[in-house]
């Protein structure tokens, strides 16, 4: 699937609409692209035609997106994409891009979204506050520009709990006497122990473990905080936890396979010798013996 935005725009080659989009746009009349900001160059372009057609019928389309989530380039998104709206950003300059950029000119309405109806009040108190710091940390008039609106939002709804907002700055230099140790190992030992003493306050407060998501940067790092977690005797349940091969005891069933075809893999039976407590009997899984 990878490939199917690149295909397409090869397809399509100087922009001029195929029958496969004559079909398409025969039948669809609006376009909803939600998460604008994660819209690749390539995939935005590919879709240019549907929509520039659908806007010259006068049927009206919908872009949705939050500049300032662009800057982590998610998915290949590209800032400058949404902020240069109407104007077609890292467009070849040819009559079909001069036109949709004239229909997109003729019909862009803008609208922000001042109230926030999905967080708490502190959250929200807290985002406030945190843009407002960031626009002048930033170096680049490039992404000023984003910054640049009042990015104050309002919380409508009334909830009987305001919602929590903590920030922890780990200090490198006492984190541990280990100089062996790199820089980013201790960082990440100290968040996962920083994690853990957060579920046991929060437990001690009366939330379910079940209250309680962890998010984190990438997959490695999901792992590696749920392995840390299970060893502290804390349950996870993530997309790698539930899947066969985590099961410790489809493990044990494996890896007694393995030993039934080969009893003098020296790989096979330490690895066992490492399952002996999920025996009822432990002293009859000493491979050893």
């Amino acid at each position: 699937i990878s490939e199917f935005n690149k295909r397409i725009s090869d397809v399509l080659g100087d922009c001029s609409i195929p029958f496969i989009y004559e079909k398409i746009g025969s039948r669809y009349k609006h376009f909803f692209i939600d998460e604008f900001q994660d819209t690749s160059l390539l995939q935005w372009h590919n879709f240019l035609p549907l929509v520039n057609n659908g806007l010259a019928e006068n049927n009206m389309s919908l872009i949705v997106g939050d500049a300032k989530q662009a800057i982590y380039r998610f998915r290949n998104g590209e800032v400058e994409q949404i902020m240069n709206l109407p104007s077609i950003y890292g467009a070849v300059k040819n009559e079909f891009y001069e036109e949709c950029e004239n229909t997109l000119r003729n019909t862009l309405q803008k609208e922000s979204l001042d109230c926030n109806y999905r967080s708490k009040k502190n959250i929200i108190e807290f985002n406030n506050s945190f843009f407002k710091l960031s626009k002048y940390k930033l170096t680049s008039d490039n992404y000023l520009r984003v910054y640049a609106d009042d990015l104050k939002q309002k919380c409508p709804v009334n909830h009987s709990y305001n919602g929590y907002v903590s920030v922890e700055i780990f200090d490198m230099d006492n984190l541990s006497k280990d100089e062996s140790a790199t820089p980013n190992k201790l960082y990440k030992e100290a968040v996962k122990e920083s994690i853990f003493r957060d579920i046991n306050v929060l437990k001690e407060k009366g939330f379910n473990l079940r209250d309680i998501a962890i998010l984190v940067r990438s997959n490695f790092d999901g792992a590696d905080i749920a392995d840390f977690l299970t060893k502290k005797n804390i349950p996870v349940i993530s997309s790698d936890s539930v899947l066969l091969k985590s099961s410790d005891k489809i493990r044990l069933i494996i890896l007694t396979l393995k030993y039934l075809i080969d009893d003098k893999n020296d790989v096979t039976k330490l690895a066992l010798s490492l399952y002996k407590n999920l025996c009822a009997d432990p002293d009859s899984c000493d491979i050893q013996k």
